[in-house]
């Protein structure tokens, strides 16, 4: 398998090959290169990189294509159903608070299987898989515990958000069943059962809300985002509970205090890093419009967000797999190999996301009146969308740091760097915001970006000339410009 083209190509490993034999057929794992082949493979042109970067994982693109297709398609259809941008506003302050829950899930549970479950197999993944299980079931309890006594408050005092705040409880627990069952496949390579998995979640998600759009628009039926949040429930916790029957031979009634210990170790930078990220995000920046300007600013931030989501169908892919890929060219064949993956991702990002980004800064006004209704098109929704693409493209580009490092087991770069966006996040947002309004949110958004990506590729350089010192004694030194990305 050659070091650069199919640079997150995610070969089966041992693990889920001992620990999976139901289901999808996982497919041969190519023979590594021997180490003494040489660093890095030579240079693969664009196109045969592109198709690297498909091959055998066109049911994980298919699969990231089904989840950003239905989650741009759903939330459309609740912004033309609800009765304008302020009760969307709404929506988007509740449906924020839901995505930190699963902040919370993605760093302590998913991505620790992602990258620890790869290396296991046998009884010992099983047993691995099977703590992980229960570690989510105490995080939902601690989660359930957190949301109940704000959703009593806000009945008691009469709220326009209390039944939203309602849902996010079966919300929280359907939603994250389902994205426990899909990143273990993963981390197992049974894209397949992954794909299958979200036909039942996604693809139910988005038939039953687009139905019961047809029937409120043209009947007058009820649909508000709370029957949405509770038609997600509903469908995700279905496909949970078929994914706990695809994943039955990596099960078992057994759970080790090692091994949730062991996620804990792991997770916990991740954790800290995403909770200070979550201040400087665009989440944050829809609470603070609610609370300063008012949720017509929050749907102005959201609607800005959601035309991102067909880019999603990539960069979600890359998120879940690159950490695997990263983590397993580091373990079997080096810091080289790692450095030659990096490279090639990149090649193949930037120009893709350059070009989406682009489209939206250069077009804003007919794009928004294209996909929403017109009150939607403000001037200062224009300014927020061609803000926020120059400001995704900055992200994308980040996140490939942020998979190197984890890979790399260094995840207190993360939380360092998080700890540096979020006092920025925290210093700049309100004034941002009170200042230009939405606006003033991303422009919050983007000097934290700049700062934290910078902060991620100086780390990701000293580690990287940290291990070539330590495994080649120096003798790298003179190469090593030529394969840090």
């Amino acid at each position: 398998m050659s070091a650069v083209a199919p640079s997150i190509t995610a070969d089966p490993s041992p693990a889920a090959r001992d620990a999976a034999p139901q289901g999808d057929a996982a497919p041969p794992r190519d023979a590594a290169p021997s180490r003494d082949a040489g660093p890095v493979a030579p240079a693969v042109p664009r196109a045969k990189k592109l198709r690297g970067l498909m091959g055998r994982n066109i049911w994980a693109l298919a699969d990231q294509a089904l989840i950003s297709g239905a989650n741009f398609v759903t939330l459309i259809l609740i912004a033309w159903a609800l009765d304008d941008k302020t009760e969307f506003g709404r929506f988007s302050t509740v449906y924020s608070v839901l995505l930190f829950c699963n902040i919370l899930q993605s760093t302590l549970i998913t991505q620790s299987h992602n990258v620890l479950g790869a290396t296991r197999s046998g009884d010992d993944y099983r047993l691995y898989t099977s703590s992980t299980a229960f570690g989510q079931l105490a995080l939902f309890a601690i989660q359930v515990l957190l949301v109940l006594p704000v959703a009593t408050l806000a009945s008691m005092q009469g709220w326009a958000t209390a039944s939203l705040i309602w849902a996010l409880v079966p919300a929280v627990f359907g939603w994250q069943l389902q994205e426990l069952v899909r990143r273990v496949l993963y981390t197992e390579g049974r894209y397949g059962a992954a794909f299958a998995n979200d036909l039942i979640g996604f693809g139910g998600q988005m038939l039953v809300l687009a139905g019961m759009f047809f029937l409120h628009a043209r009947m007058g039926y009820t649909f508000n985002g709370t029957i949405a949040l509770l038609v997600t429930a509903a469908t995700t916790a279905l496909a949970g509970a078929v994914g706990l029957w695809q994943l039955r031979a990596s099960l078992s009634w057994r759970f080790g205090r090692r091994e949730l210990a062991e996620n804990w170790h792991f997770g916990k930078w991740l954790l800290g890093g995403e909770v200070l990220g979550f201040f400087s995000s665009l989440q944050m920046q829809v609470l603070w419009a609610a609370l300063l300007v008012g949720t017509a600013a929050s749907a102005d931030l959201r609607a800005a967000q959601i035309l991102f989501g067909p880019m999603r169908v990539i960069t979600f892919f890359l998120g879940t797999v690159l950490p695997i890929r990263f983590a397993r060219a580091l373990h079997e064949r080096g810091t080289l190999a790692m450095h030659a993956n990096v490279r090639s991702v990149y090649a193949v990002l930037a120009p893709l996301v350059g070009v989406y980004c682009a489209l939206l800064a250069l077009f804003p006004r007919p794009l928004l009146k294209l996909i929403y209704p017109d009150e939607f098109a403000s001037n200062e929704a224009v300014v927020v969308l061609m803000l926020y693409a120059a400001t995704a493209f900055l992200g994308y580009m980040q996140m490939v740091m942020a998979a190197a490092l984890t890979a790399a087991r260094q995840t207190r770069y993360i939380f360092a760097g998080s700890v540096c966006g979020c006092a920025i996040g925290l210093a700049a947002s309100p004034l941002c915001i009170w200042r230009f309004g939405a606006a003033g949110g991303i422009l919050s958004i983007m000097a934290t970006t700049l700062v934290v990506t910078a902060l991620y590729v100086l780390a990701y350089r000293r580690q990287s000339a940290r291990d070539f010192g330590s495994s080649n004694s120096g003798s790298i030194a003179g190469r090593g410009a030529e394969v840090t990305a």
